[in-house]
């Protein structure tokens, strides 16, 4: 082999090992090339359906809000009953449907208008409070007490005292504010009637007189207000009892406030479990209880104007007060568990009733019904052509069951 053949073939050699490493780079160029149009393109159809999935959701959300907003024109009677009306006290709103009770009887009525069961009684003053699935009957100033599920009629009570006030938890449990002469009596009967060991006696001379009284849903909290005297002037207190981690407290007392020197305290109530609120003539105290053995007091909002009724859930407390305007007489405030402001809405109609449902306000009396938003706007308001006594919060948003006249309605706002 001479010399320019070998140095031919080393030329040809040194070209195709240049020629692999350029169609190699040229190979790495185009894989890197594809790679990176890859990621463009994964992360363009990314932004594509995220986008798209945002519109659906932003369209879900106004539809949402639109529908939970919307206004109405008219209601749609859903079925009507005749009713004997002429005894009846009043209706509470219980299960599916409602309790309609007077002062021989008591009936729950289902959501589609059927009586599910009717306890026949005798009371003078009754009265009615629920909580979860069980209503308590009280004979006011009597002896008489009924513990009813949605099954009926659990427990029948004679107590040895007459009832003032009775208050039930979500499982059964019932207290009930019996007076004696001398003193007054906390009883405590489980939800067959069966009256427990716990008995808490209070005495007018140094404990004072209990004014209300309720329970938390649990039943192992109690809240009671007192109206006591000091120094010749009438005092009240707010005292908090625990029957679970209080049992080794005096009385089973974990709390009690006395810094209402010119107050009374007429209404007590629990928003949940770890929140209750006092409602005096002249002021607002919101309670904090996540701390059970330690109760603490976390607002307290004096009220300026008369108050003229109060109401609440486990979200909410409300007052309405009278103002001084002559075309909107009366201003209703509601706040929430913490003590803070959500609301304030002039009203021009004095109503019977207010209540809190879910996220809206009922309010009613003979002849006018209104609900209105927590934002304060008016999506309902029917000038009724006959009289209602009653109103009560159906199963479903936007359905009512209206009592008056001899009838029953169930209507849903359209």
């Amino acid at each position: 082999m001479n010399e320019q053949n070998y140095t031919d073939r080393e030329e040809q050699k040194r070209n195709l090992r240049r020629s692999m490493l350029e169609n190699s780079r040229d190979a790495q160029e185009q894989e890197k090339e594809y790679e990176q149009n890859l990621k463009r393109h994964r992360k363009k159809r990314r932004w594509i359906v995220f986008a798209i999935v945002l519109a659906v959701l932003a369209a879900a959300g106004t539809g949402a809000f639109l529908y939970l907003h919307r206004s109405y024109d008219h209601m749609e009677i859903l079925w009507s009953r005749t009713v004997e009306d002429g005894s009846m006290e009043g209706a509470v709103r219980f299960g599916d449907g409602l309790v309609k009770y007077g002062r021989d009887a008591a009936s729950y009525i289902d959501a589609d208008g059927t009586v599910q069961w009717t306890e026949s009684y005798e009371m003078s003053h009754p009265t009615a409070v629920v909580n979860g699935d069980y209503l308590v009957l009280a004979d006011q100033g009597a002896n008489r007490l009924i513990i009813c599920s949605v099954q009926g009629k659990q427990g029948d009570v004679t107590t040895a005292s007459p009832i003032t006030r009775a208050a039930v938890a979500k499982q059964g449990m019932t207290v009930v504010i019996l007076e004696d002469k001398s003193a007054n009596y906390l009883a405590f009967y489980d939800r067959s009637g069966k009256k427990l060991e716990i008995e808490i006696k209070t005495k007018l001379q140094g404990d004072g007189y209990p004014l209300d009284l309720a329970v938390s849903p649990s039943g192992e909290q109690l809240m009671v207000s007192y109206v006591y005297v000091s120094d010749g002037s009438l005092r009240s207190k707010i005292v908090f009892y625990n029957f679970d981690v209080g049992q080794d407290m005096v009385d089973r007392i974990v709390g009690g406030f006395e810094q209402y020197e010119d107050t009374m305290i007429p209404r007590v109530a629990f928003l949940g479990e770890s929140r209750a609120v006092a409602f005096g003539n002249n002021r607002i105290s919101f309670y904090s209880l996540k701390n059970q053995l330690k109760p603490s007091l976390l607002q307290e909002i004096t009220v300026q104007a008369e108050i003229q009724a109060v109401f609440w859930s486990d979200r909410y407390a409300g007052v309405v007060t009278r103002t001084e305007s002559s075309e909107m007489p009366y201003l209703l405030t509601a706040y929430d568990t913490e003590g803070e402001t959500v609301l304030e809405k002039e009203i021009s109609s004095h109503f019977t009733k207010i209540e809190f449902v879910d996220e809206e306000i009922l309010l009613y009396n003979k002849d006018t019904l209104s609900v209105c938003e927590m934002s304060g706007k008016e999506k309902y308001r029917e000038t009724l052509s006959a009289e209602i006594s009653a109103v009560v919060p159906g199963s479903r948003k936007d359905r009512y069951i209206l009592i008056g006249n001899g009838l029953m309605q169930a209507v849903e706002l359209r």
